[in-house]
């Protein structure tokens, strides 16, 4: 009877410790890439085989706190977490879940505010490749004009010049400038690992964008 209760006892912690050891962190994500400071923008991590008692803590942490800040920890009650990712200045972080001896890690890159409306500049929304070439995007925004109330509304298109710069060449350079009438696209070289501001200059005007660049071979 005693071996017999012995036993039970054993198959009984064998299948508890059986779903602590199955309860882990699958995935992790960011739902933005790129934000600008100021803004937020949401995180979910997802366990799998979630254990009911004790419920888990998914821990967070962000290598660059200046650049983006996370909460520090958060119950996993519904096998999922969300999380609020805050931009608090220009600037690269990777944002990391933890749970259970393992780590899942997204990127997420903070764009200083813009200041101004007669232009805008897009960069692509994911981490660049080094070494390689990626497309910017500048345009400028139309003036509609009307003379006088019986007169059609008329667009004014006068060549543009773009001044664009780095912050970092080491990381990323663009040409020094960028001519068109209302759109232009221009490149960006990876050349090499880390974080780099883009701006581009119109007369006083000016827009800034952060870029990530990863090594990727050859």
């Amino acid at each position: 009877m005693k071996r017999f209760l012995s036993i039970q006892i054993s198959l009984s912690a064998v299948a508890v410790l059986g779903v602590v050891a199955f309860t882990e962190l699958s995935n992790f994500s960011v739902a933005a890439y790129g934000l600008t400071a100021g803004a937020t923008t949401s995180a979910t991590a997802t366990l799998t085989s979630l254990t009911k008692s004790p419920v888990p803590v998914v821990a967070f942490k962000s290598s660059n706190p200046s650049v983006a800040q996370v909460p520090l920890s958060k119950l996993a009650s519904s096998g999922t977490v969300v999380i609020d990712v805050t931009g608090v200045a220009p600037g690269c972080a990777q944002i990391t879940a933890s749970y259970g001896g393992r780590n899942r890690t997204d990127d997420v890159v903070v764009h200083p505010a813009s200041t101004t409306t007669a232009f805008t500049m897009k960069v692509p929304d994911q981490v660049l490749p080094y070494p390689g070439l990626s497309d910017g995007t500048l345009t400028k925004t139309l003036t509609l004009t009307s003379p006088d109330r019986t007169a059609a509304g008329t667009v004014t298109t006068i060549p543009t010049y773009w001044k664009l710069s780095s912050s970092n060449t080491s990381i990323v350079t663009v040409p020094d400038s960028v001519k068109a009438l209302t759109s232009a696209t221009f490149k960006i070289a990876g050349r090499g690992e880390g974080c780099a501001t883009i701006t581009a200059r119109l007369g006083t005007a000016s827009v800034s964008k952060t870029v990530m660049t990863r090594y990727i071979g050859g």
